[in-house]
């Protein structure tokens, strides 16, 4: 049985007081 992994990465960008979070799923 083969489970497909999901690997989740999370990009956290500080631009000012401006925070923008990327999830990214490959």
């Amino acid at each position: 049985i083969y489970y497909k992994s999901i690997i989740k990465i999370t990009i956290t960008v500080k631009v000012g007081t401006n925070v923008q979070t990327k999830t990214i799923y490959v």
